[in-house]
């Protein structure tokens, strides 16, 4: 029995054991921001499972130091990634995005930023789009902000872009089930949450060519590299997020290019669905008693 996320931690792995299933397995999906209620509770569930997959380095160092589970049960894997679709994308490039997605643009026509996310005040789009608001006001070349998702903050998103006037540089997507060919219409990836656990969103992205600019916090320190294929910023300084929006809008085209090529074959080279499954099928084999294997 494999469970993802707390719901099922909660009510699949206390079945399982109940049930007298030999190998139990519990996953942590995201960054818990757990009351010391649910620590304790969470604490005898995982007494419960054999081994608790953490989706990244900063999850597995919060169960850890939360002592929600012991270090021995604990093992990082990483999510995979539709890397066909994006590398696709990736191929396609400009002509793909002229045929699929309106107001395609072609190379020299500005630069786009781009953000895959929920919206959702943990986000902190707010900041982002206050900080595109600072550099459109100094960069002289077309820049344009494109948001793919939707959620509760919404409206609350698209009445600061009308209080900024920023209509039209602004735009709103809504939900995509498959944003690649939007992504591969961009320039720069920015993704400012206040937290995350393993950002997918991130990695599509980074598979698609863009380098990104990522919050500090969570697992993307573990495969964004500082000024090599992207960015790492502090989500609580606004003012240095525009700053360093507004200098790297102003990099040449090519050399933000190349950052991105540069992590397209880093996350190929961790996040590939083979890797994944070689990696749980092993969990698996450690778990079960001999006679189940």
């Amino acid at each position: 029995m494999h469970c993802t996320g707390a719901e099922a931690n909660f009510h699949g792995i206390i079945a399982a054991y109940m049930a007298g299933i030999p190998g139990r397995v519990a996953e942590e999906i995201g960054m818990p921001a757990h009351s010391r209620v649910a620590q304790h509770v969470f604490r005898q569930v995982f007494k419960l499972s054999h081994k608790v997959i953490a989706v990244a380095g900063p999850v597995k160092k919060y169960l850890a130091d939360s002592k929600e589970a012991p270090l021995y049960k604990l093992e990082v894997i990483y999510n995979p990634v539709d890397v066909d679709t994006f590398l696709g994308a990736q191929i396609a490039g400009a002509d793909a995005m002229e045929r699929s997605v309106p107001g395609g643009k072609r190379p020299g026509e500005g630069k786009r930023i781009i953000s895959v996310c929920r919206l959702h005040p943990i986000k902190n789009l707010d900041s982002l789009i206050l900080a595109f608001s600072a550099a459109a006001r100094v960069i002289p070349e077309p820049l344009e902000y494109w948001i793919i998702g939707d959620g509760e903050e919404r409206g609350r998103l698209e009445k600061l872009v009308e209080e900024l006037k920023l209509q039209g540089k602004v735009v709103f997507w809504g939900y995509k089930q498959d944003p690649s060919s939007y992504l591969a219409a961009s320039d720069l990836f920015v993704l400012p949450s206040f937290s995350e656990g393993h950002p997918v969103s991130v990695i599509e992205a980074m598979l698609t060519g863009l380098p990104c600019i990522v919050t500090n916090v969570g697992g993307a320190p573990e495969f964004i590299e500082e000024g090599v294929n992207g960015w790492l910023m502090d989500p609580l300084d606004k003012d240095a997020l525009a700053a360093m929006l507004s200098d790297i809008l102003q990099m040449p085209r090519a050399l933000l290019a190349g950052m991105g090529e540069k992590g397209r074959k880093k996350v190929l080279s961790q996040f590939r669905p083979e890797i994944y499954l070689k990696a749980v099928y092993s969990l698996y084999a450690s778990v079960l008693p001999p006679h189940k294997k």
